[in-house]
């Protein structure tokens, strides 16, 4: 059982594992926009980044990102076939959809990209709604909004997320978070803004969701 009525996702970092294809979707487009070279062997470091510090490390304008996330969606779903899924994530997600009332997932991401994924692994139609937004800020209106489509509330939902900017999020709205720490941020900065649980595994996520 789960005391949870809505269990709410993040996508990318989270269910998918992107991070590489996010490198070079970016290097792709660097060009376009006039920023940096993102190598391989810097991901570590920029996983301590928050997002604010990451644009302003690698030079990206924050007016150029709504159209940086536009074009790196069209391209990713030319290359959702080369996205893994998180280890264990499938067998997670389907024995969770067997407790919570309500699955959901929130992502700046596009919609067709995240159904085209959860449909190559398996997974298609197992979430009762798929939120998009558009930009990387404000996403605490949009947690509060996929709240009230699920019918619940901070009192009776969680979020699963990968980022700081999900615990920022969350912290506005009073709705308790699981941070992940094999996504987007390493698991120093995300500890630092004291997330309600903090898990390294799969198992660990169960073990706080599944009573």
């Amino acid at each position: 059982m789960t005391k949870y009525k809505s269990i709410l996702f993040d996508f990318d970092g989270t269910i998918a594992d992107t991070l590489e294809q996010a490198r070079l979707v970016l290097n792709q487009l660097r060009d376009d926009y006039k920023f940096r070279f993102i190598e391989a062997e810097e991901l570590p470091r920029l996983r301590e980044l928050t997002v604010s510090e990451l644009l302003k490390e690698i030079g990206i304008s924050k007016f150029h990102v709504p159209m940086i996330l536009a074009k790196g969606r069209k391209i990713l779903k030319s290359r959702i076939d080369q996205i893994p899924l998180i280890p264990s994530m499938k067998e997670a997600i389907i024995k969770l959809r067997a407790e919570a009332d309500t699955l959901a997932i929130l992502t700046s991401n596009s919609s067709e990209n995240v159904e085209l994924f959860l449909a190559a692994n398996g997974l298609s139609g197992i979430f009762d709604y798929i939120h998009t937004s558009s930009k990387l800020s404000g996403k605490s209106k949009h947690l509060t909004k996929l709240m009230k489509a699920c019918g619940s509330d901070n009192t009776d939902s969680i979020y699963i997320g990968d980022e700081v900017r999900d615990i920022e999020a969350c912290q506005k709205i009073g709705l308790p978070i699981i941070s992940v720490t094999w996504g987007f941020n390493a698991s120093s900065v995300l500890a630092k803004q004291s997330p309600d649980y903090q898990v390294d595994t799969v198992d660990e996520l169960l073990d706080i969701l599944v009573k």
